[in-house]
């Protein structure tokens, strides 16, 4: 699909949903020996998904083809530039930007491998069994046929089967890339997040020696944030969360990452997620579906219609503002859209129709006034 008819689909949509994207293969997500973002450091939980139901690592994809000298030119770049732009939606159509970095050789564990960090406790208050020595290699790619993520890569290994109580048993933990571990002959459930994205894969152990590679089908996303036409916002301005649907069906979210800041990657399984972005604390929030894709960056900017207004209480046009004023915005069907005290207080509301009530000294003054979009101005309420 072209932008021509992606522009031409958002003219029908709503305005406050609409979303820019562009595609960038990946690269330096996937980048060895990098960490992720700011957004994404946070531990990442078990999947709600049963073990059972949990897969082998998947076999290598398909060689993809030979990317173009100026894909070629982009993926080189670290601040590379971003593609084609699109409007967010659903299925919106994405292109990737040059081809998956040809697979890692296989690393041969070294002489010495690396025990696993055992807890102090497994999560069934259990002490975990001990681990006889063993030489198992462990690599995570965000997409099959993609290269071996570095640094920033949490392993957790558990046991298959659960404790006394129900709950799994994690036997220890690592970090890094690829990682070298003992393990004696058995079956194990393998963890690996990088960022909030995860999989869980299951592992029997039959020989001292073996290997390990997980594919996250992962992708990242970066936000941004614009009001108006033109007017970026930063992150004292604007901040994001991103929810996923429900793995059951059900029409309910859950809060993959909050207060999530205008400009930072973060990493996430494939799927597409809902996200909200807040400019102000009132009532200027958009919300967009945005898919984000295996081995693929999106970058989505999502446009505020708003205006930044200071509220005053004078005796006369221009005048100083009168001290502690007590502040309500009401839409005009008697909705109240944002309290505040003081006596020039700043608000930020969507575009729109309002009416400004002040009470001060136990009087009462109103003011009726529209917002435009990147209008930004004082708000004065005269004293009558």
């Amino acid at each position: 699909m072209g932008v021509s008819n992606l522009l031409s689909k958002s003219r029908s949509a709503p305005r406050h949903a609409v979303a820019i994207l562009s595609v960038l293969a990946i690269a330096m997500l996937a980048v060895p020996g990098g960490t992720p973002a700011e957004a994404q450091t946070n531990d990442v939980p078990v999947p709600r998904l049963s073990p059972r139901q949990a897969t082998v690592a998947p076999a290598p994809a398909a060689e993809p083809e030979a990317p173009t000298g100026q894909q070629r030119q982009l993926l080189q770049g670290a601040n590379s530039p971003f593609a084609d732009a699109g409007v967010a939606a659903p299925e919106a159509a994405t292109r990737p930007l040059g081809e998956a970095a040809a697979p890692a050789a296989t690393v041969a564990p070294p002489p010495e491998t690396a025990a696993l960090s055992a807890p102090q406790q497994s999560s069934a208050g259990v002490a975990p069994p001990a681990m006889r020595p063993g030489a198992f290699t462990m690599e995570a790619r965000l997409w099959a046929g993609g290269p071996s993520l570095g640094d920033g890569v949490r392993w957790r290994i558990y046991d298959a089967d659960p404790g006394p109580d129900g709950r799994m048993v994690l036997l220890g933990e690592a970090e890094g890339g690829i990682i070298h571990v003992r393990l004696e002959p058995g079956a194990y459930l393998v963890h690996a997040a990088y960022g909030r994205a995860g999989a869980l894969r299951e592992l029997d152990v039959a020989d001292p020696t073996g290997a390990l590679v997980i594919v996250l089908e992962a992708g990242g996303i970066r936000l941004l944030g614009v009001n108006g036409r033109d007017e970026p916002l930063g992150s004292g301005d604007v901040r994001f969360d991103i929810f996923a649907p429900d793995e059951g069906g059900s029409d309910e979210r859950f809060l993959v990452a909050s207060n999530v800041p205008p400009g930072t990657t973060v990493s996430l399984n494939a799927g597409t997620y809902n996200v909200v972005s807040y400019y102000g604390r009132a009532n200027a929030i958009v919300r967009a579906d945005i898919r984000v894709d295996p081995g693929q960056l999106t970058e989505a900017t999502l446009f505020q219609r708003a205006a930044r207004l200071t509220l005053k209480l004078v005796s006369q046009r221009g005048g100083e503002a009168i001290a502690n004023t007590e502040w309500s915005i009401v839409t005009p069907a008697g909705e109240t859209v944002i309290e505040s005290v003081g006596a020039f207080p700043e608000v930020v509301l969507s575009e729109g129709e309002y009416i400004a009530i002040a009470r001060n000294a136990g009087r009462i003054y109103e003011s009726s006034f529209e917002v435009e979009a990147g209008a930004h101005r004082d708000l004065e309420v005269l004293v009558q």
